[in-house]
């Protein structure tokens, strides 16, 4: 039997008077950070001690799915606004790009710069 160790836990805040939910999570390529879909929050963490660095806005719905390019420059969210915003690794929103549904899941290509996108009815491949 392997036994675990818990290194940290956070609980994610209410806001509102309302619970969030975390839908997402990943790790940066070299584990430093830790990104969270929460609510309409992406919140960033030092993956070490568990300190929240961030507590990101620009979505107006629920988030479903965030995840890191493979050279730990920059991050995406999407959920159920049909957006996609690209955060670089100073937490700076710097591009938008939407679909006709809410964003699903993301997945960054690791050999090129690419992203690729999902809603219930459509794939997108971002570049």
């Amino acid at each position: 039997m392997v036994r675990t160790v818990t290194s940290w836990t956070d609980r994610v805040k209410e806001r509102n008077g309302v619970q969030p939910a975390v839908h997402d999570m990943a790790f940066s390529p070299d584990g430093a950070r830790l990104v969270v879909a929460s609510g309409n929050r992406v919140l960033l963490y030092d993956a070490t001690s568990g300190e929240q660095l961030s507590s990101l806005k620009g979505h107006k719905d629920v988030l479903y799915a965030v995840a890191y390019a493979r050279d730990g420059k920059r991050f995406a969210s999407g959920g159920a606004d049909k957006t996609i915003i690209i955060w670089t690794a100073k937490a700076e929103g710097i591009l938008k790009y939407t679909h006709g549904d809410a964003i699903q899941c993301l997945a960054y290509n690791p050999v090129a710069h690419s992203l690729a996108s999902a809603t219930a009815s459509d794939i997108g491949l971002w570049s």
